[in-house]
């Protein structure tokens, strides 16, 4: 679960989760979810879920498999600088 940091949508900004595989290619046809797709909590979090079909904001992986988060076109530098350094860890997903 993550709340993306203020994206400029109004021009076209956008955040993306992408799976790759271990030797680093796209990992499966359903590999990828971004805010175009994806359904926000009530909060305005995403709760994205790995292998779990028939749940909202699936993505089908491999195991193992790595994920990368993108952001495009924030609100300022600013603020993505102010996101990175409070999001700057790895994620353990169970």
């Amino acid at each position: 679960t993550f709340t993306p940091p203020a994206i400029d949508y109004d021009r076209g900004g956008f955040w993306s989760i992408t799976t790759y595989d271990s030797d680093g290619w796209l990992a499966r046809d359903k590999a990828a979810i971004s805010n175009s797709e994806a359904t926000p909590n009530p909060d305005g979090s995403y709760t994205i879920r790995f292998n779990s079909p028939g749940s909202p904001n699936n993505v089908e992986t491999p195991s193992p498999f790595t994920a990368l988060l993108r952001v495009y076109v924030p609100k300022s530098k600013e603020i993505a600088m102010r996101y990175l350094r409070s999001e700057s860890k790895n994620l353990l997903i169970k």
